[in-house]
């Protein structure tokens, strides 16, 4: 394994206006999500909009007629009422509550899109496996075409703060513009360690293991230049024995992380490339949350 630590310097943080969509439908985990997302919020001094949609295909599927839809939407409006009014007074933001019908994944894209949201978070409590990975879900749907880094929380006890921020290292393009990202949030943090990991399979050549031992040499050195504390790790996992997104995921467990980053909607590649498949998996397995970037080259 190929360590290296660097000490944290000062920095400043930019007054960008940030603007924060999270879905709500107002079951324990979609709570956890919104109180973890107002956490994030406050550091980044964003505006939060908490949205709930009713599905229409549930509407239309149950006969729901005109009176009944009335009822839930204005449940649901209070409810909604009560959300804003509390994070208010406990995170002391900028929020705004959305009650609308539609298609709750298009209707959840189209809100972020409106509202030029800078991240999308909700939480997820089932599993996504091979069918629901081939016929979509409301989830995946959202995360595959979201304009907007998506943070996803499926476990249900996390930290108020971000210690240490899991960075999973390919050899992409994309690699320069996720490290950035990773600096970013770390910043806001006070300077969360960085934990860089490069996950390759035994039987690559020595080309490129040195590529990837290259290339972690030059992010550890761009990240300690911007005064963030790193540590940079290897591991060789063992072809169809071994997972990418299973060994991720236990290494972001064993480390403590608060956070991990993927990018999502890449080109596969198995020897270059943290693919998509693997991102989902990640976000799948993952009790940590994690954050999901789509490189700038696939929202163009």
């Amino acid at each position: 394994m190929f360590v290296r630590k660097f000490k944290c310097k000062a920095f400043s943080i930019m007054d960008k206006k940030f603007r924060f969509l999270v879905p709500v439908d107002f079951s324990e985990q979609s709570l956890i999500a919104l109180d973890q997302a107002g956490n994030l919020a406050t550091r980044y001094n964003a505006e939060l909009t908490i949205l709930y949609v009713i599905d229409e295909k549930k509407t239309k599927r149950f006969f729901i007629n005109e009176k009944h839809l009335k009822e839930i939407r204005s449940k649901a409006e209070t409810e909604i009422k009560n959300l804003v009014n509390s994070i208010k007074k406990t995170k002391h933001l900028e929020v705004k509550g959305l009650v609308l019908e539609g298609n709750v994944s298009e209707t959840i894209i189209d809100v972020a899109k409106n509202i030029q949201a800078d991240l999308i978070a909700f939480g997820t409590e089932k599993k996504w496996g091979l069918k629901a990975q081939i016929l979509g879900s409301k989830a995946l749907k959202i995360i595959k075409t979201s304009p907007a880094p998506i943070l996803t929380i499926k476990g249900k006890f996390h930290r108020h703060g971000c210690q240490t921020i899991l960075l999973p290292l390919d050899l992409t393009k994309e690699t320069t513009q996720k490290v950035q990202n990773a600096i970013n949030i770390s910043k806001r943090f006070e300077g969360a360690e960085i934990q860089i990991l490069s996950v390759i399979w035994t039987t690559n050549q020595k080309e490129v293991f040195a590529r990837l031992k290259a290339q972690m040499e030059t992010v550890m050195e761009k990240i300690s230049a911007e005064g963030v504390p790193c540590k940079g790790n290897i591991v060789k996992i063992i072809p169809e024995e071994d997972d990418f997104a299973e060994t991720i995921v236990a290494f972001g467990e064993k480390i403590n992380a608060d956070l991990i980053l993927i990018m999502t909607q890449q080109e596969e590649n198995p020897v270059e490339m943290f693919i998509g498949s693997s991102a989902v998996k990640v976000i799948n397995l993952s009790k940590i949350p994690v954050i999901s970037f789509v490189p700038k080259s696939k929202q163009q």
